[in-house]
């Protein structure tokens, strides 16, 4: 079994009712990043989901392991497949060399498998915006990570963060107390110029760069918190592309994007 989102969304919400390990497949083979990283919160939860161990070595299981394992940063290469990660280990006004050496990694990597420099360039300065979101908005800085595959012609990168959660962040300004679930959070996020600190602040612009960098490629999104996740899936993606779902509920904000050239 490939897992995907649609596998995994499948299997946590089994687990909520009753244990999956005797159910699964012998095999179970990561397909994407961005599962792993959520298989992995959700297992955080005590639902009885497989572990990282129990499924099928690739290069991208072993960069979630290393995003797991504690470690700063860490890059990978090999079999025309480059990857990495870094975890948010540094306080928001100090960034490290390997932040830069991360966002140089990912950026060589999307140009090595055939994306134009300019999204390439874009796509970085919206991962730049999306980590100090982390540490803007998740009240967890400590828990967020980043990483990124670049295998054959595939980009993936993900986001993720243990904190409180995109409802609980907006709820905390009074201009979206009015915000009913984590759906109609994620579609207010994603709306430029809103963020906690209100339409007036000036915040609110981490995803405008990100969108940027997708213009022409095909591309598919994953917004993930609370009980919901958000999916853009097309060419060019943005929001009137969206489609909101109601998911099993998993802590902290997880951003997942694939990209095809």
């Amino acid at each position: 079994m490939q897992l995907g989102f649609d596998q995994l969304d499948e299997l946590a919400y089994s687990a909520t009712f009753k244990s999956v390990s005797t159910a699964l497949p012998e095999k179970i083979t990561p397909r994407n990043i961005g599962p792993l990283i959520e298989l992995v919160w959700l297992r955080n939860t005590g639902l009885p989901l497989p572990s990282l161990d129990s499924l099928a070595d690739t290069q991208r299981l072993r960069l979630v392991k290393a995003m797991m394992s504690g470690q700063n940063a860490a890059q990978f290469e090999g079999d025309g497949a480059r990857a990495g990660m870094i975890r948010c280990y540094w306080q928001s006004d100090d960034e490290p060399d390997d932040w830069y050496f991360f966002c140089r990694g990912m950026q060589d990597a999307a140009v090595m498998t055939g994306f134009p420099r300019k999204n390439a360039e874009e796509l970085v300065a919206g991962v730049r915006e999306l980590v100090a979101n982390i540490y803007d908005h998740s009240r967890a800085p400590q828990t967020g990570i980043a990483g990124f595959a670049a295998i054959d012609n595939e980009v993936e990168i993900v986001i993720a963060d243990r904190g409180i959660g995109v409802l609980e962040s907006l709820h905390s300004s009074p201009e979206f107390q009015s915000l009913r679930d984590a759906g109609e959070a994620l579609e207010a996020a994603l709306t430029d110029g809103i963020s906690r600190f209100g339409k007036s602040s000036g915040h609110g612009g981490g995803f405008r760069d990100l969108f940027r960098g997708l213009v022409n490629l095909s591309s598919a999104l994953r917004f993930r918190s609370g009980d919901h996740a958000l999916g853009i899936n097309g060419v060019s993606p943005g929001l009137p592309m969206a489609r909101v779902s109601q998911k099993t509920q998993l802590p902290g904000f997880i951003i997942s994007i694939t990209c095809i050239r």
